[in-house]
């Protein structure tokens, strides 16, 4: 979560994330970034929070709004970072077809169907072939607590499990500069074999992880 650097090749430079409503309400928060070294490259990713929600087959245009201070950007010159994201969607949804695909399909089998909005509820759910662990997150979407029932066929036996989750009382909740109201928090879910039954919080957003032998 947040952005990280890395400086390749005997590069050097910052990045400040500022926020000008008042100035720039069009495009209030951006990184302003300063590059120290004429070579070499200097790199910055922000991965979200916990991975980015990018859906197979959907359509998506990827841009960006650069406003040199000092020195030059041309456009070719970005060319590159451009094909890196494009890249990165196809790894999370190309099929065995594509060039990437194959690379997620290794890496994180899909292990379930997801949830379309069934009783309010959307999951997903992955499998870490590397971490050796389940992942599955769900979005309680209503306003009152939902029952979901968790199954993970092909588990043996019994190991640990977490549930990490983002809620509130009141769905319009929010965090300020001077205070924090709303966070995510994990609890341990004790040892758990293929079934496990949960309550989940009225508009919550969940991550349930399950360890494997």
């Amino acid at each position: 979560m947040g952005w990280k650097t890395e400086a390749r090749g005997g590069a050097a430079g910052a990045v400040l994330i500022e926020n000008r409503q008042a100035e720039s309400p069009d495009n209030p928060r951006y990184a302003r970034v300063k590059v120290e070294a004429e070579s070499g490259t200097f790199v910055m990713t922000n991965e979200g929070f916990r991975g980015m929600g990018i859906h197979g087959g959907a359509t998506y245009d990827f841009s960006v709004l650069a406003d040199p201070v000092s020195g030059k950007v041309e456009g070719r010159e970005l060319d590159p970072y451009i094909q890196d994201a494009l890249d990165l969607i196809e790894c999370a949804n190309g099929d065995a077809t594509t060039k990437w695909g194959p690379q997620y399909i290794e890496r994180y089998k899909e292990f379930a169907e997801a949830l379309t909005g069934q009783d309010s509820l959307y999951a997903g759910a992955v499998l870490d072939t590397v971490g050796r662990q389940v992942i599955v997150k769900v979005v309680n979407a209503a306003s009152v607590s939902r029952e979901f029932q968790l199954d993970l066929p092909g588990k043996t036996g019994t190991t640990a499990a977490r549930l990490t989750a983002l809620t509130a009382g009141d769905p319009m909740t929010y965090n300020s500069v001077v205070e924090e109201n709303i966070r995510p928090r994990t609890k341990s879910l004790g040892e758990v074999n293929n079934k496990q039954s949960l309550t989940l919080a009225p508009a919550s957003v969940n991550v349930i992880t399950v360890d494997l032998r």
